[in-house]
């Protein structure tokens, strides 16, 4: 039995001298992350286009089963896109994790939602940290009717 017939998940779990064993490479005592793994060719790459740990869990929380993960790409006025993470049944709604590295993100967010009132627009940002404990702060923007 070879590496290729193991599957990844077990390699991970596996002492380093064992995976050494079947993979034909030295490897260190010291465990290894996923991330790591990935790129010794150990565990197949994340897809791009699935959610991640934070936008899995609002799916749950707000219960959005029958939304479409990056569902549209709506095209800004002023130029440039914005894709929200879930779309659907007339809402469309942005999740963030307790630190949010991309600081364009939001006035994104605000320029789609003018450009389209007839949405929902939902920005649902997860804390974990603050002297209230951990929570989901949700704002919603309901759909306003649109006159022709």
């Amino acid at each position: 039995m070879n590496a290729t017939e193991i599957p990844p998940n077990i390699l991970r779990c596996m002492s380093p001298s064992d995976r050494a064993f079947f993979t034909g490479k030295a490897t260190s005592a010291t465990p290894t992350t996923a991330k790591q793994d990935a790129k010794n060719g150990l565990l197949p790459p994340t897809p791009a286009n699935a959610p991640n740990k934070t936008e899995r869990e609002a799916l749950h929380v707000l219960r959005l089963h029958l939304m479409d993960f990056e569902g549209r790409t709506f095209t800004n006025p002023g130029g440039g896109t914005y894709t929200p993470d879930w779309y659907g049944n007339g809402f469309a709604v942005e999740v963030k994790g307790e630190h949010i590295f991309d600081r364009g993100s939001r006035p994104k967010f605000d320029a789609a939602k003018a450009a389209h009132p007839e949405l929902t627009w939902i920005w649902a940002r997860k804390r974990t940290k603050g002297r209230l404990g951990p929570r989901w702060e949700i704002q919603v923007f309901p759909s306003k009717a649109v006159t022709t």
